[in-house]
């Protein structure tokens, strides 16, 4: 045999004791994957490597429990309960689970619910709290007068929101009528409370000789037109015929104690 027939016999040798010792992996590994099959599923899917194996088959989606189910019963299970997304659907983790807004809506049901359900004392006389707000501020006053009515047991107060009225309200059967309201701007009303004030200003409220009334006017000393549009519904009540019993309370931004001392000479004034 010539010398370059034994070089590629060597060559040849060499080829096949790698390819078998090469192969021995690969074999191993059939072997083992053919045990596997025996008593488990051959997972191939993407999904698999996101989910536990065992509790949710591959290519099958998880068992979704209604919102209701989720947020309901103890906290334990609030917890236990709360990660039930689909691990297979990224934009599952994009969205909220729902609770929280769903505890949020039935809060404000449950309590719009309570506050149509409550029924007036007859041995308390009805006052009216208004409020006109851009950030919730006046609403926040406007709620806090209304507590402090109830904790008298004389008083009856009626929450009333200016952006739900913004035709106008009927106050010639109230007697009397407290507000709080912002001012936006140069001087204007809040947005939602811009046709209400509209509507008060353009005098169409009519005559209320036997209206008391008084105002806590909004806003901010670094505006040229401080408090403006409180001090212009305290003018359209005065020209209505109503008596302020009161005098108005213009508040620099949030000023509580000056807020506080507001509320609690209204409450003098009406004893």
């Amino acid at each position: 045999m010539s010398s370059g027939q034994d070089a590629q016999a060597a060559r040849n040798a060499r080829w096949l004791t790698w390819a078998t010792v090469g192969s021995v992996p690969l074999l191993w590994y059939l072997s083992y994957r053919r045990k596997r099959n025996a008593t488990d599923v051959l997972i191939t899917d993407f999904d698999s490597f996101l989910v536990k194996r065992g509790d949710i088959p591959t290519g099958s989606q998880p068992e979704r429990k209604t919102q209701k189910e989720r947020c309901g019963g103890p906290i334990e299970q609030f917890f236990k309960d709360v990660d039930q997304r689909d691990p297979a659907d990224f934009s599952t983790f994009l969205k909220s689970s729902g609770c929280a807004a769903s505890h949020a809506a039935t809060q404000s049901t449950q309590d719009d619910k309570a506050q149509a359900d409550e029924k007036p004392d007859p041995n308390t006389a009805r006052v009216l709290v208004l409020f006109g707000t851009e950030y919730g501020f006046s609403k926040e006053i406007a709620e806090r007068m209304c507590a402090k009515l109830k904790e008298t047991k004389k008083y009856w107060p009626v929450l009333v929101d200016m952006a739900e009225h913004p035709e106008g309200y009927d106050l010639s059967k109230e007697q009397a009528v407290f507000v709080a309201c912002s001012t936006q701007g140069d001087g204007v009303p809040p947005n939602e409370a811009r046709e209400f004030c509209d509507w008060l200003f353009a005098g169409k409220a009519g005559s209320l000789p036997s209206l008391s009334y008084s105002v806590c006017a909004l806003g901010d000393r670094s505006y040229t037109h401080f408090c403006r549009c409180g001090q212009l519904i305290d003018a359209a009540l005065e020209a209505t015929g109503a008596k302020r019993i009161v005098a108005r309370k213009d508040v620099n931004k949030e000023d509580w104690h000056a807020v506080n001392e507001w509320m609690d000479a209204v409450i003098s004034g009406l004893a």
